[in-house]
């Protein structure tokens, strides 16, 4: 049980870094996003795992589940990510 436990956590971590990376690349690779040219990895992870969450409650809503918070696969959390991100690089005075 812990062990499934360990691997849904790891597995949330690894598609929250991958989902926001895709929004860092979606997003012209944006000044707000990054050091020194390169990614923020702190920042795109929870804009990952947050898209993930957001992605998941999308979904719940397409699919007539109601407003129900939960994870998403890989896709929705990139889309997550890209729009979460869009609204803080937006927030920044939209440096890209």
């Amino acid at each position: 049980m812990v062990l499934a436990i360990w691997w849904a956590f790891l597995y949330m971590l690894l598609v929250g870094m991958a989902g926001g990376y895709v929004a860092w690349v979606v997003l012209g690779k944006a000044k707000a996003l990054s050091k020194n040219s390169r990614p923020n990895w702190a920042l795109l992870l929870a804009f990952g795992v947050g898209g993930s969450f957001v992605g998941g409650l999308v979904v719940s809503l397409l699919m007539g589940d109601g407003l129900t918070l939960r994870p998403s696969g890989m896709v929705a959390s990139a889309i997550g990510a890209v729009a979460i991100a869009a609204i803080y690089v937006r927030m920044q005075g939209g440096k890209s």
